[in-house]
Parts: C-alpha cells; sequence; structure tokens
C-alpha cells in the first residue's frame, strides 16, 4: 500500500489502486462522509468510511473536526458531485 499526500492523490492518483493517507477531519457528514485534508493542498479528498469497519461505532461516528485520522483505501471515482475521486475506506485510525 503505497502512502500518498493528498495533493499527489488529486493529481496523479491511480483508479482502483490502495492508497494510505493522513490527515485533518475538515467535515464529517451522515455518519459515513469524510472531508480530509493534509495541507499538501488547499482542496480535501472525500473518505467513504461505511458501517462494516470494525471500529465504526466506537471511534468513526464520533469524529470531529481537527481529528488526526490515518486511512487506508481504495480510490475510486466519485459517484456524486464535488470532486472526481475518493477514498473507499477499508481502514480508518484515529
Amino acid at each position: 500500500m503505497l502512502t500518498k499526500n493528498i495533493a499527489e492523490l488529486l493529481e496523479s492518483g491511480h483508479i482502483s489502486q490502495d492508497y494510505k493517507i493522513n490527515g485533518w477531519v475538515r467535515a464529517f457528514r451522515s455518519n459515513r462522509f469524510i472531508a480530509l485534508n493534509d495541507g499538501s493542498c488547499l482542496a480535501n479528498i472525500q473518505v467513504i468510511a461505511d458501517a462494516n469497519l470494525p471500529n465504526y461505532e466506537s471511534d468513526i461516528v464520533k469524529l470531529y473536526p481537527g481529528a488526526s485520522v490515518s486511512v487506508s483505501g481504495t480510490l475510486v471515482a466519485s459517484e456524486g458531485g464535488g470532486q472526481a475521486v475518493e477514498i473507499h475506506a477499508q481502514s480508518v485510525t484515529v
């Protein structure tokens, strides 16, 4: 698994490849969508944290802006508007 910063992912990340990113929660909505920023650029990357993650109830639903997290997951084309790509999390460590 490659560790990249968000600027690198947004610029040249490869779809369907697994990455690890670290950063701070900018926003957390619908108990699923994490806007993550690491300071490498002004843009955030959206992380999808599904309820099937082992620490979903204990950690993820309690996230707040400013929390520091490490995310491992797969870069995919975004299904929603506002961003071209997003990360589907396989693990989220607070």
